[in-house]
């Protein structure tokens, strides 16, 4: 994912939760995710996608990024 990361950083911040610090607990329950997952928010931080474990692709994720931003 570094690589969507680099072709998006002006468009969308990249940030990775751990279930393991406290302070991200409340954001990995808050869109239904038991440990691992990836979640695609909008500007005022709602959800335009949820996918839980770790079964995303660089392909599937940027489709759901080009389909957030109108591209």
């Amino acid at each position: 994912m570094n690589a969507l990361k680099e072709n998006y950083q002006d468009q969308v911040d990249f940030a990775i939760l751990s279930v393991t610090e406290k302070e991200s607990q409340a954001g990995i329950a808050k869109h239904g995710l038991e440990r691992h997952g990836m979640v695609l928010l909008d500007k005022a931080g709602k959800a335009l996608w949820v996918d839980e474990g770790h079964n995303q692709t660089e392909s599937i994720v940027e489709f759901e990024i080009k389909d957030a931003l109108g591209s």
